[in-house]
């Protein structure tokens, strides 16, 4: 077969535009590759843990506050993987944290989280799904006036590769009851604290927080309680001289935190912002086998030689020792 030269051209031209063309294909997919991995870092996984704690609250007349957790946003996208809970408040009192979820997120800044709440049913599907369990253990449902179940909270949360963020909402149960919790004929219990029940939660960043524990030379009365509750610098005011029902509920809302003194004296003030606190004991007399009414404020003193509890100044991601020497009950 003969091949003339301008057959060799035509075949010589195929040849560089294919070779061109392949090397376009690679350097396409190279690109590709690249701008896929980049894409990957932007959206790279960082853990995040959302927890919740509980400010005490002293039950006189009812056994137990639950409240039912139906979703978490983060600015206003659904947290994939929370599943809907029942929480029962009255059993976090002591310092102790819930676990509400541990999980991988897309990382980034997050400049708002929310909680949703289920009014009408509990995490079985059972009613209702806030409510309060009363002296004849039945569930009475808390009724807020608008029915809110939205509670917004503005926190700046940033999700990072390799760490992990943790989130703690803290519930003032005292807030929420303020034992102003009053039944009504509808069989429901209604309070003027569920109109903005965000004044009831707060939120922190674990990482950011201190803790102040300790143990408490407790007064030899075994029909006893005593409560240790930290107030900002200066909040608690005249309250401080209170003794009746009343002006208690007052005390105790204007708490920042507070736990029940174990029975062997041990107590832990969590979630502590870095700042100036006073360090107060309050103390309730057993009545009915099982409820407690308040009886007044505990005289007390720090056994660290120096240290003053009306001025105790806690530095941020610290955790401070303080034992305290009980003297008497005002």
């Amino acid at each position: 077969m003969v091949v003339n030269e301008k057959t060799i051209v035509v075949r010589r031209e195929n040849f560089v535009k294919s070779t061109m063309m392949l090397a376009y294909s690679i350097v396409k997919v190279k690109h590709t590759e690249a701008c896929d991995m980049a894409t990957i870092k932007q959206i790279e996984e960082g853990g995040i843990m959302l927890s919740l704690s509980v400010l005490p609250s002293e039950f006189n007349d009812v056994l137990g506050a639950f409240i039912t957790i139906s979703e978490v946003w983060l600015d206003n996208k659904k947290l994939n993987g929370f599943s809907k809970q029942t929480i029962e408040l009255s059993a976090y009192q002591e310092g102790d944290i819930k676990l509400l979820f541990s999980g991988n997120i897309n990382g980034g800044t997050f400049k708002k989280i929310t909680l949703i709440l289920d009014h009408d049913t509990d995490e079985t599907g059972d009613f209702p799904g806030c409510y309060i369990l009363n002296d004849d253990n039945q569930k009475e449902q808390i009724n807020s006036c608008n029915r809110l179940n939205k509670i917004d909270f503005t926190k700046t949360i940033n999700v990072n590769p390799d760490k992990t963020t943790e989130v703690v909402f803290q519930a003032d149960l005292e807030k929420i009851l303020a034992f102003h919790l009053q039944p009504i004929n509808s069989g429901k219990w209604d309070s003027q604290n569920f109109i903005e029940l965000s004044d009831s939660f707060k939120v922190v960043l674990k990482e950011e927080c201190s803790m102040v524990k300790g143990e408490i030379s407790r007064l030899n009365c075994s029909a006893c309680e005593i409560y240790v509750l930290a107030y900002k610098k200066g909040e608690i005011g005249m309250l401080e001289n209170c003794f009746d029902q009343e002006q208690y509920t007052t005390l105790i809302k204007n708490a920042v935190a507070g736990s029940k003194v174990k029975p062997y004296g041990g107590y832990q003030l969590s979630l502590l912002e870095a700042g100036e606190y006073e360090i107060h004991l309050v103390s309730f007399n057993r009545e009915y086998n099982r409820m407690f009414r308040f009886k007044g404020m505990v005289n007390s003193s720090s056994n660290i030689p120096g240290l003053i509890l009306k001025n105790v100044s806690v530095p941020a991601k610290s955790e401070i020792q303080l034992n305290i020497d009980i003297i008497g009950v005002i």
